[in-house]
């Protein structure tokens, strides 16, 4: 594929969103209210970014906390692996892997260069308490190339906030991706030498 998922997900700057847009109801507002506050902020501190990316991975970090469900996420990555390893493998695997998500979008992030567009749909509710949603929405990175699709999975937590639990690009979903990747490392070496693995890339 030309462009990588990772490439395509700076469109989709908004999963570093504040806890207030996420408190709304309709989870397509939630994802829109947030776009231009977030877009704002990184653009006044951007210089401040560059000069010290600990900053940044400060900002995106606290953004994560409050918007995503690593744990939910976590869980989807590993799957039938999740019930195979113990609690405390269980937590260390989502430390890292949430370490690895900030550095990873907090390096995308500075790819943005304005040009970017985001086009939400309507959300897609599924099951009949509404409580799980899916947003699609159309990605254009401004240089003349198709629009991507893409695909964000929320479900409505106890405290009456929308959290991100999977995104997708041009049909490639992060999780799928991350599960086969991951599944086949554990398969050969185990889920201690992975998360040592992951834990490598995100150090210093």
């Amino acid at each position: 594929m030309k462009i990588t998922l990772f490439r395509t997900l700076v469109l989709a700057l908004c999963v570093f969103i504040s806890p207030f847009a996420l408190a709304q109801s309709d989870p397509q507002q939630a994802l829109q209210a947030s776009l231009d506050e977030l877009i704002m902020e990184f653009t006044n501190r951007r210089a401040e970014f560059e000069a010290d990316k600990n900053k940044l991975y400060d900002f995106a970090e606290r953004a994560i906390d409050d918007n995503w469900d690593f744990a939910k996420m976590a869980q989807l990555v590993l799957g039938k692996n999740w019930r195979r390893v113990d609690d405390d493998q269980k937590l260390r695997f989502t430390e890292a892997f949430k370490r690895l998500m900030v550095r990873t979008y907090s390096t995308t992030m500075f790819k943005y260069t304005g040009r970017e567009a985001l086009e939400l749909d309507a959300p897609i509710y599924k099951g009949a308490s509404n409580k799980r949603a899916v947003v699609n929405a159309n990605g254009n990175l401004g240089d003349g190339s198709e629009p991507i699709p893409l695909s964000f999975s929320m479900f409505l937590d106890h405290d009456g906030a929308w959290r991100i639990y999977n995104i997708s690009a041009a049909g490639i979903s992060l999780v799928t991706t991350y599960r086969s990747s991951y599944g086949q490392i554990i398969a050969a070496k185990g889920i201690d030498s992975l998360i040592d693995s992951i834990n490598a890339k995100t150090s210093g």
